[in-house]
């Protein structure tokens, strides 16, 4: 997924009069950011001066949140076939057969239900199968 590209940003200051409290606003390009300014309150006439202000836009990384919600069924269900499968994926290669060629097999048994033993028993038998029909 891409990120997006910050093309503009609108800003908007507000600050007022230390005499009258009249609001003086400064929108994106009015806003200092470099040499002082002036302007005259409308209000109550006062000259006043504007320092500059730094304006600094930055893209942060997003804060992850933190997950509170307790391991639901379907999670346990999920680590326990990953454990399942790498299980049984370690103890067939320990036999002697390539990691890949176990893999394949792998993905087209469903195992739901099944322990370790049946696991490995039908893809071995699987194995066996794609060898005999390829000699």
């Amino acid at each position: 997924m891409d990120d997006i590209k910050l093309i503009n940003y609108h800003l908007q200051i507000q600050a007022s009069c230390p005499h009258c409290d009249e609001k003086i606003i400064f929108l994106n390009k009015d806003i200092p950011e470099k040499n002082i300014i002036y302007r005259t309150c409308k209000s109550c006439k006062s000259r006043l001066r504007v320092k500059p202000f730094n304006v600094v836009v930055e893209v942060k990384k997003p804060n992850k949140p933190k997950d509170s919600k307790v391991a639901t069924h379907s999670d346990s269900t999920k680590k326990q076939d990953t454990t399942l499968i790498s299980q049984a994926r370690k103890t067939i290669t320990s036999y002697g057969f390539s990691g890949k060629e176990v893999d394949r097999i792998l993905r087209t048994i469903n195992y739901t239900n099944m322990n370790l033993e049946t696991l490995i028993k039908a893809t071995l038998s699987k194995m066996d199968q794609n060898e005999q029909s390829t000699t």
